[in-house]
């Protein structure tokens, strides 16, 4: 089932960490809506990236690193640990990014039992950087473009896919980066701990959590807006206070401001609801619940039908503020016009509005971690 969302109405958004070669399906001549009239050079349709083919992502708790011995089925994937990779862009591929982008990928869920946090993300370093690249490093410093949850998934049930699209026309003038050289990295973290009874004496490598193929979809105009403006401003793990605060500098003022949020919790705050603030500059511009419905239970039945805790169980929540198999959208919050100059921006999360399906409102320290990203973007 595909569930494509959008994350910026006018703009289109992305992140995405793949890895892997890049086929370019650009038609002989492109004319525009069918006449015979060329269409400009720097337009281009139905452009496809391709980021990733049949990666494997391995345990999180493999502390004997034994995913080093595992092939890498990608030659243009660069592996970082046994659930990351980083694939870097090339300068043709860059030039084929068009104002419309999307990010579609397939997961395969094989020999992972549990819902874990996946993302896709891309990062930038100085030109002709041949690395290393470390993991630790890349996860605090990715510009984040698409999150999920991975699918609920037992053995004894065939293998599962789930196919995803993102709108991620929002990030394309930051990947067309002719200064830095520009690597989608993609994490997804997990653990095969379930293993097939009938294949108790397969080998590690064959044991997977979970396979990707993954692509840009491209279309649109390749020259920069230089009206646009966007903006990165943090990854986050959070634990404790749950409240974050950067400045960030305006060259020239910017109109129609928006803030995009993408945040999930993970150990006991999975199944919290919290009602979460923007500010700038001291000024509160907004605020955003938490709070995502996974009922009703044909959600799961359709994009989860193999996803169960033991035979004949599925598992379902009523609400949380993420869903198994499911999309992790980001929250929207308008903050307006800005003149020139130095500004900063809180987020606080520190109050509980819900907690297993009960109402609160209490200001609470994070109970487990918080993965939280923003940035922002407007007109200028």
């Amino acid at each position: 089932m595909k569930r494509p969302f959008s994350i910026i109405p006018y703009l289109v958004l992305v992140l995405l960490l793949a890895a892997a070669g890049c086929s370019k399906d650009k038609p002989a001549a492109l004319t525009n809506n069918g006449s015979d009239d060329p269409v400009p050079p720097d337009t281009i349709s139905n452009v496809r990236i391709k980021l990733a083919e049949q990666l494997s992502f391995y345990g999180i708790y493999d502390f004997g690193q034994t995913w080093r011995t595992c092939a890498v089925n990608d030659g243009n994937a660069t592996r970082l640990n046994g659930y990351m990779f980083a694939r870097k862009l090339s300068v043709d591929e860059k030039k084929q990014v068009g104002n419309r982008l999307e990010l579609n990928f397939t997961l395969q869920a094989r020999y992972d039992g549990w819902d874990r946090i996946a993302e896709f993300g891309y990062i930038k370093t100085p030109l002709n950087y041949a690395g290393p690249l470390q993991p630790d490093s890349v996860w605090q410093e990715r510009t984040g473009i698409a999150r999920f949850i991975t699918p609920y998934f037992l053995q004894y049930n065939a293998f599962n896919k789930i196919d995803y699209s993102f709108d991620v026309s929002a990030f394309a003038p930051d990947l067309r980066s002719t200064d830095k050289d520009v690597w989608i990295v993609y994490q997804v973290a997990a653990n095969p701990t379930y293993t097939d009874p009938t294949k108790k004496d397969t080998g590690f490598c064959a044991l997977d959590g979970f396979r990707l193929d993954a692509s840009f979809l491209s279309n649109g105009s390749t020259a920069n807006d230089s009206t646009r403006y966007f903006r990165n401003l943090f990854s986050c793990n959070i634990t404790g206070t749950a409240q974050v605060s950067v400045s960030f500098e305006l060259a020239k003022p910017v109109r129609q401001l928006t803030a995009y949020i993408t945040n999930s919790g993970h150990g006991n705050e999975e199944g919290l609801v919290r009602r979460n603030t923007v500010l700038v500059d001291n000024t509160q511009k907004g605020n955003y619940s938490t709070k995502v419905l996974c009922t009703p239970a044909s959600y799961y039945d359709g994009i989860n039908p193999n996803g169960a805790k033991g035979p004949g169980v599925t598992w379902r929540y009523p609400t949380r503020n993420w869903c198994q198999g499911g999309t992790v959208p980001p929250a929207a919050v308008l903050i307006g016009d800005l003149p020139a100059g130095t500004h900063t921006f809180t987020l606080d999360m520190t109050r509980v509005i819900e907690a297993g399906g009960v109402a609160r409102s209490v200001v609470a320290p994070i109970d487990g971690n918080l993965e939280v990203t923003a940035f922002l973007s407007g007109v200028q």
